[in-house]
């Protein structure tokens, strides 16, 4: 988890990477793995980069 709080404050793989001060292949394992537990993708590669796929909902 995070992993993904990391790259979805960060913008990017390599800035939450970053960050977490660790390599981006573990930021993009940790949030493969979180997405697969959830049963869902949760980032999509776009344009040399990555977009987040999962939204917040008000609640």
């Amino acid at each position: 988890m995070a992993q993904f709080v990391a790259f979805a404050r960060a913008g990017s793989m390599p800035a939450a990477a970053k960050a977490l001060r660790v390599r981006q292949s573990t930021i993009d394992r940790g949030i493969a793995e979180l997405g697969e537990s959830l049963g869902r993708r949760l980032v999509e590669p776009h344009g040399g980069g990555c977009r987040q796929e999962l939204q917040s909902t008000p609640g």
